[in-house]
């Protein structure tokens, strides 16, 4: 950040800089200044669709969505992108504009059919409408596109025990079957734990780095573990735990809140 402060001072109509400055303060989650910093360069460099798409990306995090949308669309506008209708889908998820989002996702999917993250967007979209056997043809083409992508088995086996028991018992095996997937990294391998049974959420929760963003994913889990079973009362407890957490752009977070609506 300091360098990239010392550039700007040296160099101050750098577009460039600014933009990646912008993501230092992204990372930090600095967001206030990320969106100065993309202010600026946009100011040097109208015409660059990125700054957009970056800018839309960062009011998304602040929770202006309007705002996000404004220039998502503006990036779009200037040129035609995968990521830019994918992000724009992601805001219209939040804002609970399911068919807006599907629509983006579509258009994501139509310029890259092997796009996993609208393939992801879309299957969340198609899950808050309820669409559950939609949702799981997704969820399915995203395991083909990326098998290793562990946290898709987490999603599939949600939304098959939505269908029914006989599909959520076919999503625990195909869960189990890919067990070496989770083998190599600590916390999806607690979770795999946690879903197949073989560890309690006490034993989930006791991770020794544990912060909001781990919590967000632990509550869900066991909230839809509990709603499976079909006490509703203890699944509610931690929806709302998850909710509480703010983890806002986390899969588990949107699910959480869509089953909490349903519960109430």
């Amino acid at each position: 950040m300091i360098y990239l402060n010392k550039a700007i001072e040296l160099d101050p109509k750098n577009d460039y800089t600014y933009s990646e400055l912008a993501k230092v303060y992204f990372n930090n989650k600095l967001y206030d200044k990320s969106s100065e910093a993309l202010l600026k360069a946009i100011q040097i460099k109208p015409d660059n669709s990125y700054y957009y798409k970056q800018l839309g990306e960062v009011y998304y995090r602040k929770r202006d969505f309007n705002k996000a949308i404004d220039v998502l669309t503006d990036s779009i506008n200037l040129k035609i992108d995968k990521s830019a209708y994918c992000t724009r889908g992601s805001v219209y998820n939040k804002m609970e504009l399911y068919d807006k989002a599907i629509n983006d996702f579509n258009e994501a999917i139509k310029l890259d059919k092997y796009y996993v993250s609208a393939f992801i967007g879309r299957c969340i979209s198609y899950y808050c409408l309820n669409e559950f056997d939609k949702a799981k043809k997704d969820c399915e083409k995203i395991i083909k596109l990326d098998p290793k992508k562990h946290y898709v088995y987490f999603l599939n086996f949600i939304i098959s025990n939505k269908i029914s028991k006989e599909s959520g018992q076919d999503s625990l095996k195909l869960l189990k079957r890919n067990q070496k997937i989770y083998i190599k990294y600590e916390r999806p391998y607690l979770i795999y734990k946690y879903l197949t049974g073989a560890i309690d959420e006490n034993k989930l929760l006791s991770y020794k780095d544990i912060n909001d963003e781990i919590l967000c994913e632990d509550y869900a889990y066991i909230g839809f573990n509990y709603l499976f079973k079909n006490n509703k009362d203890k699944a509610k407890e931690y929806f709302k735990k998850c909710i509480e957490t703010d983890i806002f752009y986390f899969i588990e977070y949107r699910l959480s809140k869509k089953e909490l609506t349903n519960l109430q």
